[in-house]
């Protein structure tokens, strides 16, 4: 579902250019209570996102609300910083190649799981899905949060 509105976000879009020098300014930035507070919850923000990706398997939690979670980080430099300075045509093509990872990393280990002998036990395999997952979340999300902030609503 993610990726059906990524696709359909990128292609629907009024603009179809991928660098911005300057969009529109957050006024999060100019209160000293917002600045100090995202100050504060920012590191939270990824330690936590990495911590439900690395749990995933054991408990609520994984590759997409951990991916969610360290999308709201780069949200939330965004309100006090106002820049503009990630790629968005690297983190699309950064998405694509882990979308083909994910899928040749499940089709592997699903031929290799009928062999008695596995490369990698189950564990460390959901750990390294959950982390390419999130990593596919935290891609989606910053081209989905990009496209309507920096981009339309010039």
């Amino acid at each position: 579902m993610l990726l059906a509105s990524i696709v359909a976000v990128i292609h629907l879009s009024e603009h179809q250019d991928t660098h911005v020098p300057d969009g529109k300014h957050t006024e999060a930035g100019e209160s000293a209570i917002a600045v100090s507070t995202i100050r504060i919850i920012c590191p939270l923000l990824v330690l936590f996102g990495i911590y439900l990706k690395v749990n995933g398997h054991l408990s609520p939690g994984g590759g997409f609300q951990g991916g969610v979670v360290v999308a709201s980080f780069f949200m939330c430099r965004y309100m006090i910083h106002t820049i503009h300075d990630i790629p968005i045509r690297k983190v699309i093509i950064l998405e694509k190649i882990v979308y083909v990872g994910i899928i040749l990393l499940a089709a592997v280990f699903i031929f290799l799981s009928t062999y008695a002998y596995l490369l990698i036990p189950k564990n460390i395999y959901l750990i390294i899905m959950n982390l390419i997952i999130g990593m596919k979340v935290v891609c989606g999300f910053l081209v989905i949060f990009y496209r309507f902030i920096v981009f339309e609503w010039r």
